[in-house]
C-alpha cells in the first residue's frame, strides 16, 4: 500500500511508504462532495469539507462491492494521518490472511454487532489502550523505510541481477535486436541490413528498436533524402 496523500504536502508527517498488510488498500481523495475519485468505494476514502476532512472507511468495487463507512466528520489534517495510521495498523494485526478491509469489516460486524463502532471506540476513544502502539508501530515503518529501486541504482551488486536479456547477458536493449519482415513473419535483421537501412541505401523496414534520428541535422544526422 502506498501511503502518500497529496493534500497534506505541507505536514512532516506527509510520506511515501510500503505497508506489508493482509491484501492490498485503495485510497481516494476527493476535494468536494461531487465525489469524483469515488472516495466512498475504497479501503480509504476522504472527502474534503469546508471545515475538514469526511474519513470513509472499509469501501470496496469489484464483485463483491461494499459502500465506505463514514468513520468521522469534519476532522482536520493532523487527526486524520493519526486515525488512518492506527486503522491500518489494526488492521494489520488483526485481519485474516488475504482479507480486505471490506469484509475484515464485515467480520468485525459479526463478532461485535457493529464493527464501525468498535472500530471508532478503539482508535478515537481508544478504548483497549492500543493507540499508542499502533501510531508507534506506523512510525517505525516510517523511519526504517527505504526505496528499494533507488537503492538498486546504487548497489553495483543489486544491479547486476539485472539484464536486458536473460540469455544474452552482455547484449544490450538499445538497437540491439531489429528485425525485418520475411513471408508475414519477422526474423532477426542481419548487420547487413541494419547498416543499409540506417544508411538509406535499402526499403527494409526494420521493427522493434529502430533507431529515429532527433536533433538539428550534422554530418553524423543528415537530414533523409526526400
Amino acid at each position: 500500500m502506498f501511503r502518500t496523500l497529496p493534500a497534506w504536502q505541507s505536514s512532516s508527517r506527509t510520506v511515501t511508504a510500503v505497508l506489508r498488510s493482509p491484501h492490498k488498500f485503495k485510497f481516494g481523495v476527493s476535494g468536494c462532495n461531487r465525489e469524483c475519485a469515488e472516495a466512498q468505494g475504497k479501503d480509504v476514502g476522504l472527502i474534503a469539507t469546508t471545515n475538514g476532512w469526511n474519513l470513509y472507511l472499509g469501501g470496496n468495487g469489484g464483485a463483491n462491492p461494499a459502500h465506505g463507512r463514514l468513520f468521522v466528520k469534519d476532522a482536520s489534517s493532523e487527526d486524520i494521518i493519526r486515525y488512518i495510521d492506527r486503522y491500518l495498523m489494526y488492521y494489520i494485526r488483526t485481519a485474516d490472511k488475504l482479507q480486505r478491509t471490506a469484509r475484515w469489516l464485515e467480520d468485525l460486524d459479526e463478532e461485535h454487532g457493529d464493527g464501525l463502532a468498535h472500530l471508532q471506540s478503539v482508535l478515537i476513544e481508544d478504548s483497549l489502550g492500543v493507540c499508542e502502539d499502533l501510531e508507534r508501530d506506523m512510525q517505525r515503518h516510517v523511519d526504517s523505510y527505504e526505496d528499494e529501486w533507488a537503492a538498486t541504482l546504487r548497489d553495483e551488486r543489486r544491479l547486476r541481477r539485472f539484464r536486458a536479456f536473460i540469455n544474452e547477458p552482455n547484449g544490450s536493449d538499445e538497437g540491439s535486436h531489429l528485425y525485418v519482415l520475411e513471408r508475414e513473419q519477422i526474423r532477426p535483421a542481419t548487420p547487413e541490413e541494419i547498416a543499409a537501412a540506417e544508411a538509406g541505401e535499402s526499403d527494409t523496414v526494420l521493427l522493434t528498436g529502430a533507431k529515429i534520428p532527433v536533433g538539428k541535422p550534422s554530418d553524423l544526422n543528415p537530414v533523409p533524402a526526400a
